[in-house]
């Protein structure tokens, strides 16, 4: 019970409790590295990973300092992140010595993102929908760092975070619905379907005037598709789980068709 209890505290110290993250830290990381694919950008990618994972730990040391509690499961944070900061310094540091100091922009927009994420996080309010995407819409930054490494012009990087921002926006709203739906408390589907429709006007308007491939609409088209069925009366019951597994599925499979247009 012992070992079983101790493996439980340094998995909750370790890894992040909600797992719909995931894929807002991923999906920038593929994209960038599938259109401008760089040694740098593969540093850059893995410091972004282990930055991502100071987080929870960071979240339990001050929580547990606040309330004056050094527990076992404080040290364990303690020690992830120390080790997750340093994973984080070595894999940066090459890139910031050796790369023009460009890419920074990106990630120097997004810190107030970040940081209004994680001040709802130590209250209890991480669920919210303002936190819920700042954070996406900070992490999503990410690709536009690993496109600027890759030689990209900044208004161009830019634009692939807006479509990665444009992208998560909207499903988080969807996702919010969904859950509410499955659980049979009222709420209305109109938000969703309004920031999908507001997402696809807009991309596809960058798509008319050349800003981005006309791949890029596509992805939009599928999601907005997704987000009637799922919100109507017409959608089958599923678990939280699964609903979580299948916008992994959407979110990589825009990811792919995105990164396919730029190619062609």
């Amino acid at each position: 019970m012992t070992v079983t209890a101790t493996r439980k505290t340094i998995r909750a110290a370790a890894l992040p409790a909600e797992h719909g993250g995931w894929g807002f830290l991923l999906e920038p990381i593929v994209l960038g590295l599938l259109v401008a694919a760089t040694w740098a950008g593969l540093l850059l990618s893995l410091s972004a990973f282990c930055v991502f994972l100071i987080h929870q730990p960071l979240k339990m040391m001050i929580k547990d300092r606040r309330r004056g509690l050094r527990l076992e499961r404080t040290i364990w944070a303690e020690r992830f992140i120390i080790g997750y900061s340093a994973a984080a310094l070595l894999t940066f540091l090459p890139v910031l010595l050796t790369a023009d100091p460009e890419y920074l922009i990106p990630l120097l927009l997004a810190v107030p993102l970040a940081l209004v994420q994680f001040s709802y996080d130590l209250q209890n309010d991480s669920r919210a929908l303002v936190p819920e995407a700042c954070g996406a819409v900070s992490l999503a930054s990410t690709t536009a760092s690993l496109a600027l490494l890759g030689g990209w012009a900044l208004r161009d990087a830019v634009l692939l975070w807006l479509l990665l921002s444009l992208r998560a926006v909207p499903s988080i709203l969807y996702v919010r619905a969904r859950l509410l739906a499955e659980k049979g408390k009222p709420g209305s589907p109109m938000p969703a379907w309004n920031a999908h429709w507001l997402a696809l006007a807009l991309v596809a308007a960058l798509a008319a005037g050349k800003w981005v491939p006309l791949l890029a609409v596509v992805p939009f088209v599928i999601l907005l598709g997704r987000a009637y069925k799922g919100l109507s009366k017409f959608r089958r019951p599923t678990r939280t789980a699964m609903i979580g597994m299948w916008e992994m599925i959407y979110g990589f499979s825009s990811t792919i068709l995105i990164a396919a247009g730029y190619a062609l």
